[in-house]
């Protein structure tokens, strides 16, 4: 509810939209839609000295979205009919990188707020950084003039070193740059070393970018588009809906986004969530990409960790199908190590019961491949 009791703030989880509603008046009205970009986290509400309602709301991007008399026509939009409202200003907070944006901004990427309210007359508290250290600051989003700032954006240091201070961190960095020559971590080669095969498909034309999408799309109802081309036409139907993508197909997207460094259809094969297909992607990945693949999860775990249930079967699965290749790397728990911090944070009440889980899941899983084996070779 608003200061005054007057109004009623609602909002559903994993929707966009808040709606305000009227309990001041005598008869029932319709309600004042408010709507952002993507899904809202939590709302505040406050009453200014000046007579003016403010609301804000953080967003599940780790971004604050506020509004000015929200529960008024606005000026700009007066004469035009929309049954929703869009924010009047926005609150980002970016991570201090080396590159600048196209605005001029210094920034590697969007740093998470994770909860934000109304402090003071004119200044907005933040809980921004990393959800094992939170950082609380006081952000001002009213000019000298008492009007809202359109776009407040503010470039922090990113959340890193979590269970060290920045002194000790410093000197770590220091003491990383003068290490001696050492041999102990050398390769040895002999003739009985080989090369690995090459991520394409043999005897076959490798697929274009284009076609790989196609095989990776589903259509917003469930149902997988299957295209084919007759004279020179490509058709595309839907097929039973909930399909899902070959576990090759996926496979051979995987190795072209970590191959090409492309992030935008890397981030498109970790949209599936279906664990058999993951697996059966990852099982055939070559061993060259599963480091790097397992570093472009946690990167995306540590940014948001609100993500966790859907990058959980994606890190679980290289970790139990190749981890014999992972045991002979020898900087992986260096890599590693910020998940394992997360990881750790989390589930220290019931650490014992997680640990005999793990041990579990890793026999059934050795099982599983021994049985598969010898299947295939009874098969032959």
């Amino acid at each position: 509810f608003s200061e005054e009791d007057d109004f009623c703030i609602t909002s559903a989880d994993q929707d966009r939209f808040i709606n305000l509603w009227n309990v001041a008046q005598e008869t029932q009205g319709d309600a004042i839609a408010l709507t952002v970009d993507t899904n809202v986290l939590s709302v505040a509400a406050r009453s200014t000295v000046a007579g003016d309602f403010d609301l804000l709301c953080v967003t599940d991007e780790g971004v604050v979205k506020l509004w000015r008399n929200p529960t008024k026509p606005s000026v700009a939009k007066s004469k035009k009919k929309s049954s929703t409202r869009q924010p009047d200003a926005s609150l980002v907070v970016y991570n201090a990188g080396e590159e600048a944006t196209e605005d001029g901004v210094l920034a590697a990427d969007i740093q998470q707020i994770f909860a934000a309210t109304f402090v003071g007359d004119s200044q907005v508290m933040v809980a921004r950084g990393s959800a094992l250290k939170l950082v609380f600051e006081r952000v001002n989003y009213i000019n000298e003039n008492g009007t809202l700032l359109p776009d407040i954006r503010l470039v922090r240091p990113p959340a890193t070193n979590l269970l060290v201070d920045s002194g000790f961190a410093a000197a770590s960095r220091y003491a990383a740059t003068k290490r001696n020559y050492d041999e102990t971590k050398t390769t040895i080669l002999d003739s009985t070393d080989f090369g690995l095969p090459s991520a394409g498909i043999n005897g076959t034309v490798e697929q274009t970018l284009e076609e790989r999408l196609h095989d990776l799309a589903v259509a917003e109802d469930g149902a997988k588009p299957v295209c084919g081309a007759s004279n020179g036409v490509v058709a595309c139907e839907k097929v039973v809906p909930g399909g899902a993508p070959k576990a090759s197909s996926l496979s051979t997207a995987l190795v072209q986004a970590l191959h090409s460094a492309d992030h935008q259809l890397l981030e498109l094969c970790l949209t599936h969530t279906n664990p058999e297909v993951i697996r059966s992607s990852v099982r055939r990945l070559p061993p060259q990409y599963v480091v790097p693949l397992l570093r472009e999860i946690v990167t995306r775990f540590q940014r948001r960790p609100n993500r966790a249930a859907q990058l959980l079967e994606w890190v679980r699965a290289p970790l139990l199908l190749h981890a014999g290749y992972l045991m002979t790397v020898p900087e992986l728990v260096r890599e590693l190590s910020g998940f394992y911090q997360a990881m750790d944070a989390r589930l220290a009440s019931f650490r014992r019961l997680m640990h005999l889980s793990g041990r579990l899941e890793m026999v059934n899983t050795q099982i599983s491949a021994r049985h598969a084996r010898l299947e295939a070779t009874d098969a032959t």
